[in-house]
């Protein structure tokens, strides 16, 4: 089964305005189209019977927030090992953050 996130889901999470005509979509201030994309998740089907009985929970805010996190996570996973990878190769070439320090204190009390 199939959950999709829709322009209803949209109106759910605080859309202001619908396209009608000459008048475009908006969520805060912008327009959705800009700000937001239609997902389909699929669940299996006795986990949709849950999400149904669970009542007035907004799944839409719920996957957001998880795709934010994972999001987020991997960005911050990605992070960590270009640091680490800078970090093995200032060892390589001799480099130390120590010394430059110093260097750097050692100029400014000659000034």
């Amino acid at each position: 089964m199939a959950l999709v996130l829709n322009m209803e889901t949209m109106w759910a999470i605080g859309v202001s305005s619908a396209r009608f005509g000459n008048t475009y979509t908006r969520h805060r201030g912008q327009p959705v189209s800009s700000l937001m994309a239609n997902v389909t998740v699929s669940v299996p089907d006795d986990l949709k019977k849950k999400m149904e009985h669970a009542g007035s929970v907004n799944w839409s805010e719920v996957a957001r927030q998880a795709f934010e996190e994972a999001v987020r996570r991997r960005e911050m996973s990605e992070a960590a090992e270009t640091m680490d990878r800078l970090r093995e190769s200032t060892k390589l070439s001799g480099w130390s953050g120590v010394r430059e320090i110093r260097k750097w204190r050692d100029v400014e009390k000659k000034s």
